[in-house]
């Protein structure tokens, strides 16, 4: 169907000739694949399976998906306790008189990045 060369300029995908993979609606046959941790997000599809590439602690994987698993179709409620009203605290919003931003810290090494609070304040 396709291979994943890696080498120091990252990982490339080739399509072996009459294979449908698609990248943004677009039919490619060979084509650069950056890690998620690029910054540039990549998926590619062939029918109802999709991949991408991942990094973590410097070594790369590919994430595949297939839209079309069984599973999905079975997954079913993820359990939980029953809700105790005394755990229950009330709030009030207070906004700041200008925006600010926050960093959000992902697993991904150096993906955090500020994100603005939309001129709200969270107190606990």
């Amino acid at each position: 169907m396709a291979e994943l060369v890696v080498d120091d300029e990252g990982v490339r995908l080739r399509v072996a000739e009459g294979v449908d993979v698609r990248w943004n609606e677009q039919p490619v046959s060979d084509m650069a694949m950056p890690a998620d941790v690029s910054g540039e997000f990549v998926m590619v599809e062939h029918g109802s399976l999709a991949w991408s590439v991942i990094e973590r602690g410097g070594k790369l994987a590919i994430r595949v998906r297939d839209f079309e698993h069984p599973w999905l179709e079975s997954f079913g409620p993820i359990p939980y306790y029953a809700i105790d009203p005394q755990w229950r605290g009330e709030a009030t919003l207070q906004r700041y008189d200008e925006p600010r931003q926050i960093t959000v810290n992902t697993v991904i090494d150096g993906s955090a990045g500020a994100r603005p609070l939309r001129n709200r304040r969270r107190r606990i």
